[in-house]
């Protein structure tokens, strides 16, 4: 090649190189205060497009879901509070979720202890109703969603009427399905009627258990019960005077 050829071959080079950095400059100062913006929660897809995300394959599909929902707060180097969520459209998301499984626990997990971290008592109420629906299927250990319900709506969103009636449902279960619940789960709306001023409804209750229950009940579990009537339901001179406080261990 010519030297003079050469030379203008370099010179073309360097040319495009310099536009090529000139743009590039000019792309940075122009883009340089856009930054990404959070759309919120996204909507969830239709029922018809609910598999697409895993090609038709609906625990493929479940997963990517959770993993979405697991971090669509944290975009762009950032990450938004749970207070900013809205925990409507989470609750149709939870709702995708459950039509692609609904046995698993890990999207109850994601709502009962992760966004249920917030103080927000309005954006609890909608995953309060997920939770107790999911906590009265019949599968094992459920039912203890329908129980973190009652816990959220009783100290967090500090409504006792809504968390009696939570309450009630976890009772109601062990009929529903055979279950056998522990005493405080399914006694729990008692202590709530007791915090509500309801004693001798609470009271009546306490003393059923014990007249139809108490044979097929750990001894530590009777007494616990007669023990809950005598220090939380009954007043001191009542207690004093009811043989049921008489010695207990």
């Amino acid at each position: 090649m010519p030297a003079r050829s050469h030379h203008r071959h370099i010179t073309h080079i360097t040319v495009i190189l310099l536009v090529a950095l000139i743009l590039n400059i000019a792309f940075w100062l122009y883009g340089r205060s856009y930054q990404s913006v959070w759309v919120n929660v996204p909507p969830p897809p239709n029922q018809s497009q609910q598999t697409g995300a895993g090609l038709s394959d609906s625990q493929l599909a479940y997963r990517s879901f959770s993993l979405m929902l697991q971090n669509t707060g944290d975009y762009g180097g950032s990450s938004r509070s749970l207070i900013e969520y809205d925990y409507d459209q989470l609750s149709e998301w939870f709702s995708v979720m459950d039509n692609l499984d609904n046995r698993s626990d890990f999207v109850a997990y994601l709502a009962a202890y992760y966004f249920g971290a917030t103080n927000d008592e309005t954006k609890l109420r909608p995953l309060t109703m997920y939770l107790a629906d999911t906590g009265e299927r019949d599968y094992k250990e459920k039912w203890r969603w329908l129980a973190h319900a009652a816990y959220l709506a009783r100290f967090e969103i500090k409504d006792m009427d809504l968390a009696l009636s939570y309450a009630e449902r976890l009772s109601a279960l062990e009929k529903k399905h055979q279950m056998d619940l522990p005493g405080w789960a399914s006694q729990m709306h008692i202590y709530i009627r007791n915090l509500q001023g309801n004693r001798d409804e609470a009271y009546g209750m306490m003393l059923e258990i014990l007249r139809t229950e108490a044979d097929n009940m750990h001894p530590n579990e009777v007494n616990f019960i007669r023990d809950y009537i005598c220090t939380r339901i009954l007043t001191p001179e009542k207690a004093e005077n009811n043989e049921i406080c008489h010695d207990i261990p």
